[in-house]
């Protein structure tokens, strides 16, 4: 799943640390693993005024739709509920997301799960290291066609709700 502000500023700078994972996630370059809750988030927080330069509300809605009808996109539900982070319960949510899809990384610019570093085998990094791992990872198949790494099973949430 995609940190909500990664997805946004990615959306938003085309010449981005962002948009490189934005781009990585529309090749099939990983495996997004998203959850109901995260999406609601997306969808709420795409739908404010101040992202009008997207387009229009609805053209916004379908954006986001068409990179969550990718069919490398992975939904979970998760079972079992986290509570890691005191500061912002919310950030929690992302971590449960992870745990249930056996995500190899959350990718997210929140400084709350930024300070995490890793929960169990789950890495929490930052985009730009996101996108030089990604830029390095050599595919045997075309750049259309995921790679198959446990590793980039990625769940890129939380901020800005």
């Amino acid at each position: 799943m995609i940190d909500t502000n990664v997805l946004i500023s990615g959306f938003l700078s085309r010449k981005s640390h962002p948009a490189e994972v934005l781009d990585a996630w529309i090749l099939g370059r990983f495996v997004p693993v998203v959850n109901p809750e995260l999406v609601k988030e997306y969808v709420t927080v795409l739908a404010r005024d101040k992202f009008a330069v997207l387009g229009s509300a609805r053209e916004r809605a379908d954006l986001l739709e068409g990179i969550l009808a990718l069919p490398w996109v992975v939904m979970v539900y998760p079972q079992n509920s986290v509570s890691l982070v005191t500061e912002d319960p919310q950030d929690n949510r992302v971590l449960e997301c992870a745990i249930e899809g056996r995500a190899g990384w959350v990718v997210t610019g929140d400084k709350h799960l930024l300070e995490l570093n890793h929960v169990g085998d789950i890495a929490i990094v930052s985009q730009r290291r996101t996108r030089l791992a990604l830029a390095s990872l050599k595919c045997r198949t075309s750049p259309f066609t995921r790679c198959s790494l446990r590793n980039f099973n990625i769940c890129l949430g939380g901020g800005w709700g």
